[in-house]
């Protein structure tokens, strides 16, 4: 199986001939057009995808799908919020978008994928303070505001989906943000788990409670880097990468566009 991170949670894999997609995006300004230097190799590459998964609605894993998949017979699964954004576009035909939630199992080629609650990460006061009154969004106002509208627009609604996928005996997982449901049951001992490290202050100690619950036997970290600023900002891993290996856990930074081999 092989996995290419693009992006914020965009992720691409490959079974033999088979592929899917997770929560492609493009990354800010968000009305800079699909064609532009960059932008069409991304979104051939997301167009390789015969089936696309959203791990919940907001707008850094939804907002581009009207962007690559209109007129495409590119199935798209997700829950009612995820899929709202797309529901009433032009282009988009009633079957290609199929309502999952929790409990959903399904197979496609080599792949299998299972999806299970999950739950959006609570941003704590000081990473939103920081955020909101650092000297980088004072001095770009208009683009916070025009993310702010946008957020609106783009819901989670509590309908957070946590994946598993196997193929060619290998599982991976994937934690589309650094929440878990205290009362879901979910398997343990994945080959990968593909974790974002985004939206606490402490999330060097906080993530590792994820760690310690899923035991995975190597963590993928994803979502940190800065693709929406000035809401966003790379990650800065080495603490979580620390004390994951005090766990017991290897952990990968990815390169952007690089494949790794699963």
């Amino acid at each position: 199986m092989k996995l290419i991170w693009t992006t914020t949670a965009s992720l691409v894999l490959f079974s033999g001939e088979y592929c899917i997609a997770f929560d492609p995006f493009m990354e800010m300004p968000l009305d800079k057009p699909v064609y532009e230097p960059g932008r069409p190799e991304l979104a051939e590459l997301y167009k390789k995808a015969e089936r696309v998964y959203l791990t919940h609605g907001h707008f850094d894993h939804t907002y581009h799908l009207k962007d690559i998949y209109r007129y495409t017979n590119t199935s798209i699964f997700g829950s009612p919020a995820a899929l709202e954004s797309v529901s009433n576009k032009e282009g988009f035909e009633s079957d290609q978008l199929i309502e999952i939630g929790p409990g959903y199992k399904d197979s496609y080629g080599s792949f299998e994928i299972e999806a299970y609650q999950g739950k959006h990460c609570r941003f704590d006061l000081p990473i939103i303070a920081k955020t909101l009154f650092s000297k980088r969004t004072l001095t770009n106002l208009k683009r916070l505001i025009e993310i702010q509208s946008i957020r609106k627009e783009y819901r989670e609604n509590s309908e957070m989906l946590f994946y598993e996928i196997r193929a060619e005996s290998k599982r991976i997982q994937i934690l589309g943000s650094m929440g878990l449901d205290p009362m879901t049951d979910y398997p343990t001992g994945a080959d990968l788990l593909i974790m974002a490290l985004q939206g606490r202050s402490d999330q060097d100690r906080y993530a590792i409670q994820f760690v310690e619950r899923l035991k995975p036997n190597k963590i993928f970290l994803y979502h940190t880097d800065d693709s929406f600023p000035p809401i966003s900002g790379e990650v800065d891993t080495l603490g979580f990468e620390i004390n994951a290996k005090k766990a017991g856990v290897e952990t990968i930074r990815p390169e952007k566009g690089k494949e790794y081999v699963i």
